[in-house]
């Protein structure tokens, strides 16, 4: 993944890294991003001393990587569903 270039880092969609690259997260504007926190679910933080201190780096996806929205993928044969199948998921 190429890194964005200068003043390009906290643009919209851009993954930003922290803590030895231990989190990651997804910038939505200079002032903050979406990640997710141990307790609590994904949440929004700002970009306060915190965060800003533990950066590691950022990057971009590159767009041509992504599958095309025309691709069609190929259907997941489902498995079929069987007494004993039932059985199994049951608590006692």
């Amino acid at each position: 993944m190429p890194a964005p270039a200068e003043g390009q880092q906290f643009k919209f969609g851009t993954l930003v890294f922290f803590s030895n690259l231990s989190h990651v997260g997804i910038v939505v504007d200079d002032k903050g991003f979406y990640h997710s926190a141990r307790h609590g679910g994904v949440m929004y933080s700002p970009f306060n001393d915190y965060w800003l201190s533990r950066i590691d780096g950022f990057r971009r996806v590159p767009v041509e990587s992504l599958p095309s929205p025309t691709a069609k993928a190929k259907p997941v044969p489902a498995k079929p569903v069987t007494a004993l199948t039932l059985e199994q998921n049951n608590e006692p």
